[in-house]
């Protein structure tokens, strides 16, 4: 056997599932969005490396932080809530007749 194809040691007599379909899939939505953000952030970040690495060398250069004035409101964005599936509610009349057609189906 070649090293890649070693049997697992915890499979137990478990069959191997053949995975199908795509596993690099394309983004979903605006992809000339996703690129301009991309562009952005390649941008920013060679900025950064540039400023930290002349400061780093003591070449000259001063690190800034830029804050946000006075008075503007910072949005905090955190992760979105789930969606629930809204809730049934059922008669004993209707769960009566479930149970009834459960117990003779075939």
């Amino acid at each position: 056997m070649a090293s890649g194809n070693l049997k697992a040691a915890n499979r137990h007599g478990k069959v191997v599932k053949q995975r199908k379909g795509k596993f690099s899939k394309p983004p979903k939505g605006s992809t000339e969005a996703a690129k301009q953000n991309r562009a952005i952030t390649r941008d920013v970040n060679l900025k950064n490396e540039l400023e930290f690495s002349r400061k780093a060398t003591s070449s000259g250069g001063t690190l800034r932080v830029l804050k946000a004035p006075e008075g503007s409101e910072t949005v905090i964005r955190g992760p979105k809530p789930k969606k629930r599936a809204p809730t049934v509610v059922k008669t004993p009349a209707q769960l009566q007749a479930e149970k009834n057609a459960s117990k003779w189906s075939y």
